[in-house]
């Protein structure tokens, strides 16, 4: 499989944490299929910090998400309400469902998965934990480690991020690196297994995997013809682990008849007369407070 050349390793900081040297080893030995573990005499990482979920509203009629670190008392947040707590981050925790904010005709939507041919563009608004009946949303969401080698011996590594929406997934390779200009299409996620095709400048492979505990791994062939191999994905080291799941509350999309717009609400609460709510929801966030 013809992969663009991998990045190239920045120099190494003095006085490194804990946590970057076991990065390192995990880079070391993931081709070794070696993956370290932690002792059980260490302290657990800390959970990650929540940040608060709040509506705007800049005209009438019109209600913005956003996310705030937190909320500062006084007049400049009038407008601004907390309506719960969810977690932000340039990293995608393994297992939380990213939700994005997508931008069309006017109008700002909450979705789970980034519009097909934005995945290496969109970032998340923020991660929440899937709905209950999602539990193969927990399996695939978040960050992995991938490590792909050709039948002739060659080797890459790099990262991908995954979302995930019932059986529809979206993904992107390491944004950091030339992977950046792959894009990976018509994803699917279905009893634990992925299917997906990676488009690379002019070149097309199929990929395939089978998760099983907590590893991906599988076979990918260039198409019609060319190049196969193999792959094995496993989950970064976690830096955070995961807020308890505790009074959690979900996140409602809303729709009206006769019109595109869409609103969102968290709990029992509701938008007003002629809405309609969807029947499952979005995701789960922290309560407020």
């Amino acid at each position: 499989m013809r992969w663009p050349l991998p990045y190239r390793m920045r120099p190494a900081r003095p006085n490194l944490s804990s946590a970057t040297v076991m990065r390192l080893l995990l880079t070391l030995l993931l081709p070794l299929g070696v993956v370290p573990t932690r002792s059980g005499a260490e302290t657990p990482p800390p959970p990650w910090p929540l940040a608060v979920l709040a509506t705007q509203e800049p005209k009438p009629d019109s209600v913005v998400w956003r996310v705030f670190p937190k909320l500062e008392s006084g007049a400049s947040n009038s407008n601004t309400v907390a309506r719960g707590r969810v977690i932000a981050s340039r990293d995608w925790p393994a297992g939380r469902v990213p939700v994005f904010a997508v931008e069309s005709e006017s109008r700002v939507t909450l979705r789970r998965v980034p519009p097909v041919g934005r995945e290496n563009f969109s970032e998340p608004l923020f991660f929440a934990l899937p709905p209950e009946d999602e539990p193969q949303a927990i399996r695939l969401a978040g960050r992995w480690r991938l490590e792909s080698r050709s039948r002739e011996g060659r080797q890459h590594r790099l990262a991908m991020d995954w979302s995930t929406l019932g059986e529809q997934a979206a993904g992107r390779l390491d944004q950091e690196t030339d992977f950046r200009f792959a894009y990976l299409t018509g994803a699917t996620w279905k009893a634990d297994r992925l299917s997906l095709t990676v488009e690379y400048i002019a070149d097309r492979y199929e990929m395939s995997g089978v998760w099983t505990n907590g590893v991906l791994r599988g076979s990918w062939r260039q198409v019609p013809e060319g190049d196969d191999g193999t792959w094995e994905a496993v989950r970064p080291i976690p830096e955070r682990t995961i807020p308890p799941a505790e009074s959690v509350l979900p996140l409602f999309e809303w729709r009206r008849d006769g019109d595109k717009d869409r609103r969102y609400t968290v709990g029992d609460a509701h938008p007003g007369d002629g809405w309609q709510r969807e029947p499952r929801p979005l995701c789960r966030v922290w309560p407020p407070s």
